[in-house]
């Protein structure tokens, strides 16, 4: 946090963190708490953004993520938004390759099925 208050006024400060579906839940306290003191100080509040990502697909009803992302939404210092990303389309793997090949799409087709089909759309393993 004091990294944090001795930045100047005029920087931005995002914070990312990945796989937050591994986290235990003193991990995801020690964060949630972490953002609850940053939303707390005003002068930081408008230049801070932290980014949390994780599966949800491995978030089940139980896993501690659930309650620690709860008391965020609910927290009147910290504002919290969701952006869900579904599997790309076949389409979309195509155009990928396309450009990361540069080769036309008559080209692409048959490879863009199998790395679909493999990958079920999922970007990251895509690009991999």
């Amino acid at each position: 946090l004091e990294a944090i208050l001795e930045t100047k006024q005029d920087r931005v400060i995002m914070f990312h963190c990945d796989d937050l579906q591994w986290c235990d839940k003193a991990s995801l306290s020690l964060i949630r708490r972490f953002l609850q003191s940053v939303g707390s100080i005003k002068s930081i509040q408008r230049r801070f953004l932290f980014v949390g990502s994780y599966r949800h697909n491995a978030i089940h009803k139980d896993h501690p993520f659930k309650g620690q992302y709860s008391l965020l939404q609910t927290s009147s210092n910290v504002k919290t938004s969701e952006i869900k990303l579904s599997a790309l389309s076949r389409d979309a793997v195509v155009d990928m390759l396309m450009t990361e090949l540069r080769l036309p799409r008559r080209m692409m087709l048959v490879l863009a099925e199998l790395v679909h089909k493999k990958t079920s759309g999922h970007a990251y393993f895509v690009v991999q």
